[in-house]
């Protein structure tokens, strides 16, 4: 892989959200493009085609992004990797660096950040073509091991994550905000379905007053509400509510709002729409984020 070109790279990404593979398309245009949505159709691709970076989600259908990292990794400990994620939470990106990721970007991701991760991606085929054939060896051993490390972990601890999650989600109170017969609707359902105890406000004033009555784990908003948009709703649920976590779901027109999100406090912000497994993966990542704190004790 000597003498590659920042501006004309193989690219593979896995991302089984269609909106975000198209972001991806279009901001990694001149590249050679492989794209994938199921970890099964990554790993066929990158085996068939060895690109030069691979950018993959953390949340696929049929595995997770961390098992195909370390499946890639064992092909080629080499491998430049960066994990796609529509959380900002510490843990997801301390455990994309435990398996060995070379970086992460959040969603929804920029022109200008992917192509710095390519820039990053030729400096790191540039810096191992210089090694001598025992450094290089060296490097690939370190990788290797770690991988190994990291696949023992995760399988090992997959079925208790899954008997805490399943176990967990009926004891999650969640406020869901928009049309009943639009996309929270569809959420409410998926949710329930879950085993989720969830209640659904048709405007932002309504669910505020809830809020003053009832307890919840977790609000989940859409972005164009009939009193208030969903950045307004948590400015204002934040006087009172501080830690709780809160998602929005916006449309393609994210890109102008991207600060408000960060200026009122939202944990992930999502683009729709959302197929039903998608739902149901943000909300045992929150779970399992809140475990991670150990706080649901108190529940």
């Amino acid at each position: 892989m000597a003498n590659l070109n920042a501006e004309q790279l193989r690219i593979l990404v896995v991302e089984d959200d269609p909106s975000y593979r198209n972001l991806a398309r279009n901001a990694l245009i001149g590249h050679e493009r492989y794209m994938a949505a199921t970890a099964r159709d990554g790993l066929d691709l990158y085996t068939k085609h060895q690109p030069d970076i691979v950018f993959l989600d953390l949340s696929l259908p049929d595995e997770s992004g961390m098992q195909l990292l370390l499946k890639i990794r064992a092909q080629n400990p080499e491998a430049f990797i960066v994990m796609l994620t529509s959380s900002r939470l510490s843990d997801d990106v301390l455990l994309a660096q435990r398996c060995a990721a070379n970086g992460y970007v959040t969603k929804p991701f920029t022109r200008k950040l992917m192509q710095a991760y390519c820039d990053a991606c030729v400096k790191h085929w540039d810096k191992l073509e210089e090694m001598d054939a025992p450094e290089r060896q060296e490097f690939r051993e370190k990788i290797r091991g770690e991988s190994e490390k990291m696949q023992g972990i995760l399988q090992a601890s997959v079925p208790d994550s899954k008997a805490i999650l399943q176990d967990m989600m009926p004891r999650w109170r969640i406020l869901l905000v928009g049309k009943a017969d639009g996309a929270a609707g569809e959420w409410q359902q998926v949710l329930q379905e879950a085993g989720c105890q969830t209640q659904l406000m048709e405007s932002g004033g309504a669910a505020l007053e809830r809020m003053r009555d009832q307890s919840f784990r977790l609000i989940w908003a859409e972005d164009a509400l009939d009193d208030m948009d969903a950045a307004e709703l948590l400015y204002r649920m934040r006087v009172n509510q501080h830690q709780m976590p809160a998602i929005v779901t916006v449309d393609e027109e994210w890109k102008a709002k991207q600060n408000k999100w960060r200026k009122v406090g939202a944990t992930q912000v999502v683009l729709g729409p959302l197929r039903p497994e998608k739902v149901r993966a943000i909300v045992e990542q929150e779970i399992a984020r809140s475990l991670d704190e150990m706080d649901d004790i108190f529940l």
